[in-house]
């Protein structure tokens, strides 16, 4: 039979391990989602500037067509029946793919 202290060194010995452990889990938790964050936050940024960007050049673009047609806002018409036509496009025939497209983002945006 072993001595009270080599049992209470043992017992020690395993706590010392498991909060390492547990503190360790908790650290590659955090970069994990230091890192996803970091990501997402760059994206919505990008994702940001560019919507600005699309926003103020149809703006442009609408104006600059109503002014070739003669009244403004048919060129805001014009623009904005592309962009139904456009959408109906995309929900009938891309919308599988743009699902799928955003799943494996999501999946892999921790790797």
């Amino acid at each position: 039979m072993e001595s009270p202290s080599t049992i209470e060194t043992l017992i020690e010995t395993t706590e010392a391990y498991a909060k390492t452990s547990f503190q360790l889990a908790k650290i590659q938790i955090q970069g994990i989602v230091t890192t996803i964050l970091s990501r997402l936050i760059i994206r919505m940024v990008l994702v940001c500037v560019l919507l600005f960007f699309i926003l103020l050049f149809n703006i442009g673009f609408a104006l600059w067509l109503g002014e070739i047609i003669g009244k403004n806002y048919f060129g805001f018409f014009i623009l904005a029946g592309f962009y139904l036509v456009l959408g109906l496009v995309v929900h009938l025939f891309l919308k599988d793919q743009i699902r799928n497209s955003v799943t494996n983002f999501i999946v892999n945006l921790h790797r």
